[in-house]
């Protein structure tokens, strides 16, 4: 024990304030107990020691010291501020604020306390009021980079950007070393979707202390929006290793594993986000996620209804919930979702925009699902690679993006466009997102030019598309539009002056860098171009075939199917997903009426057969009327429609490369015709094989046309009659005129881009 009688009582109280600055916060206590023991009268000790109190978190013991020392003396501000802040670290917010105001009486121009108090009122969310606190203490003290800081801060939240983002850049440039400031640019640039500025700005916030979690975390965040997965993950595994209990941090591992597809350490991670905190909604979303590309249906569903739980409104949490209900065909409480979404979709960020289309026929709500989605996850970025038109006498050079061509849709529908390409007048390039091995692969890549393979070569948004830009394309065409495996943020960078959305995406990208939608005249009316942000591209037919698509050789018997050799076959080999409970209750509503038929489905996954039939028997339906198709090769698939008599359309998403395998097939297709491009796009097929007859408005319309062709075997005969004769020269089956027709399409942009005008609506 130091006896301190015999030492001078300043060179004691340096001592203490030496060894309570330099961490050893007790020692330092125990002699400012001493000399107020000796020296009671003295308030600068009383006020030291209350600090020294509220630096070990004794809150309580500093509260009573510090109102001894304004009791010696109430006319010094720093024993105000000082309880001020004590009474923030006890909650006692009110009375903080008569602290800080008291503290600013005695000295009007005390800049901590003018902080203090501005910093309080930006924890209450006060923020009018807090500006002016931080005005005062920048007048008093103009290199008090703090202020300029907080300053920042309050204006971000009075969105006042322009103004906030020259308080951080102030705050940064009076202090190099401040990584709040650093930090806090970085979020408002990011949050204006300039993240290559956000990056610098953490990249500062880093350099400028290492051992800064958070700048780590947010710097992970960005390299993930910019799809550097492996860059984000190692700065992610940095904040994790600095704050090894932030559940937030391990949710964000979780995703980049994600992203790189190493879904079992994914999961591992957000399994270890919910051990810290079973609350975190990112986890329980990224878990969803996570089973939902892993086909564990059932899992995914799960998932996203305990973070829906937390949180009804988490970011596009709501439209993931519907797509996975939907997808096991389990629906309760489905249409409590598809209110909020009609009611909310509009402002918040509820839904990514095709799952929206699968839930809602409303043009309105899916344009601002498109523009918050593209606005969030993908912002233009601040300079184009690629924006100035080649001259004319060129051939054209088109690129088509797309992480599906292989066994897929899109192929099989587009595949005969690649190969009918006019090459005197376009060159013509094929640019893979994903890695695929099949046999339509490799028709597919004999089909381009040139095919650039990017699915394997782990590459960001932004290298593919600084790759890109060296092949100088004239126009770019997205294929995948906001559809799994999208690289969005590639058309981000604007690879070419001419940018354009076809086929894989059936609707607005919301998105300034998408220059034209290709569509047609049915399913973009002229009323309805408002919803989308791109101008039309208006072709005579809007799906494109393929005229080498071959069919099995032999056709197969209903009972090889396990259909009934007598009775009706209605058919719908849509996604379960596209099913929604009006157009099952409809459909078991033609069943009831017309006795011995049978609905022929495809089976997606064994819950939505079992919930399936168990919605049947709730309609009073026979629940062997259902008969579920397994998956089969397309040539197969192709050629055992023809053992269906009808095929059911529906709504509001429609079926489409479904659809045209069915009508090629000579199997009529009915459809409901709504608002929406997706809703729209049963109709766009029938008018291109002339059997617009088998367009309804209504479901009751839908429905009674479904009933009559069931019990009028001579009038289904006559449609089937009707469609193989168009067959032959049905525009939709023609391949060649397609081409030629998005050709045409692609030269009025072009004309209009190397002209210097703007994109507008163009007609083919």
């Amino acid at each position: 024990m130091v006896d301190h009688r015999f030492m001078d009582p300043n060179g004691l109280f340096q001592q203490a304030l030496a060894l309570h600055f330099g961490g050893e916060v007790d020692k330092a206590i125990g002699i400012y107990r001493w000399l107020h023991e000796c020296y009671s009268n003295n308030q600068q000790v009383l006020i030291v020691w209350a600090d020294a109190e509220l630096r070990l978190g004794r809150a309580g013991e500093a509260l009573t010291i510090v109102n001894k020392a304004i009791r010696l003396d109430a006319s010094v501000p720093m024993a105000h501020n000082l309880k001020g802040n004590t009474l923030v670290r006890l909650n006692r917010n009110t009375e903080a604020l008569e602290s800080f105001d008291t503290a600013l009486r005695c000295d009007a121009k005390n800049v901590e306390a003018c902080c203090n108090k501005g910093a309080l009122l930006i924890e209450l969310k006060r923020w009018q009021e807090a500006l002016p606190c931080f005005d005062r203490a920048i007048d008093v003290r103009p290199d008090f980079a703090p202020a300029h800081n907080n300053r920042g801060v309050v204006l971000q939240q009075l969105n006042r950007h322009a103004e906030a983002e020259a308080c951080f850049m102030e705050a940064a440039r009076i202090d190099a070393g401040f990584a709040d400031a650093h930090l806090n640019l970085g979020c408002l640039q990011e949050k204006d979707g300039r993240l290559c500025e956000a990056l610098a700005a953490y990249k500062r916030a880093v350099a400028a202390m290492p051992s800064f979690a958070d700048a780590y975390s947010n710097l992970g965040g960005v390299l993930f929006k910019l799809s550097r997965f492996a860059e984000a993950l190692d700065c992610l595994t940095q904040a994790r290793s600095l704050q090894p209990k932030c559940a937030e941090t391990y949710a964000k591992i979780g995703y980049a594993l994600k992203a790189l597809m190493r879904h079992d350490e994914a999961l591992r991670c957000f399994d270890q986000a919910l051990e810290i905190d079973a609350d975190n909604v990112l986890a329980h979303t990224g878990r969803g996620d996570v089973f939902q590309e892993l086909k564990a249906d059932a899992d995914a569903l799960a998932a996203y209804q305990a973070a829906f739980r937390l949180n009804s409104s988490g970011e596009f949490l709501l439209g993931s919930l519907g797509l996975a209900k939907l997808t096991l065909s389990d629906w309760d409480g489905l249409e409590a979702l598809r209110a909020l979404l009609r009611t909310d979709g509009m402002d918040d960020a509820l839904s990514p925009p095709f799952h929206a289309q699968v839930l809602l026929d409303a043009p309105r709500v899916l344009c601002s699902c498109a523009k918050n989605f593209s606005d969030r996850l993908f912002p233009a970025r601040e300079a184009a690679l690629n924006s100035v038109a080649r001259s004319a006498g060129c051939r054209i050079r088109v690129g088509y993006f797309s992480s599906d061509f292989g066994d897929h849709p899109v192929s099989h529908l587009l595949a005969g466009v690649f190969e009918h390409h006019d090459r005197a007048r376009f060159e013509i390039f094929g640019f893979s997102l994903s890695e695929r091995r099949d046999e339509w692969r490799t028709r597919i890549e004999a089909g381009f030019d040139h095919f650039i393979e990017f699915g394997s070569v782990g590459k960001s948004d932004a290298e593919i598309a600084q790759a890109v830009a060296e092949f100088s394309l004239d126009i770019a065409v997205d294929l995948n539009g906001h559809t799994f495996k999208a690289r969005t943020g590639i058309f981000a960078e604007r690879v070419a002056p001419i940018q354009a959305s076809y086929i894989g995406f059936l609707g607005t990208m919301g998105a300034p860098y998408v220059d034209y939608l290709i569509a047609d005249p049915l399913l973009v009316p002229e009323d309805k171009r408002e919803f989308y942000q791109e101008k039309i591209a208006y072709l005579p037919w809007y799906q494109s075939n393929d005229d080498k698509t071959e069919v099995f050789a032999r056709s197969f018997s209903r009972t090889e199917l396990g259909l009934p050799e007598q009775g009706m076959v209605y058919a719908s080999f849509n996604n379960n997903y596209k099913i929604t409970p009006e157009v099952f209750d409809c459909w078991m509503r033609i069943l009831k009426q017309v006795p011995g038929s049978v609905l022929w489905l495809f089976a997606a996954n064994e819950a939505a057969v079992g919930n399936l039939r168990k919605e049947a028997r709730g309609c009073d339906v026979d629940d062997a009327r259902l008969i579920f198709a397994e998956r089969m090769p397309l040539k197969q698939h192709l050629v055992r429609q023809r053992a269906a008599d009808l095929f059911l359309d529906t709504f509001p998403y429609n079926a489409g490369a479904t659809a045209s395998n069915a009508l090629r097939m000579g199997l009529p297709v009915l459809t409901r015709c709504g608002e929406s491009f997706a809703s729209r796009y049963g109709a766009s097929l029938l008018n291109a094989v002339g059997m617009p007859e088998l367009i309804t408005e209504s479901v009751e319309d839908y429905e009674a046309m479904a009933v009559r062709l069931g019990h009028v075997p001579t009038a289904l005969a006559a449609l089937r009659d009707k469609l193989a004769a168009n067959l032959p020269t049905a525009p939709l089956f023609d391949t060649a005129a397609f081409t030629r027709n998005i050709e045409a399409a692609f030269l009025k942009m072009t004309e209009r881009q190397r002209a210097g005008l703007a994109p507008e609506h163009i007609f083919v």
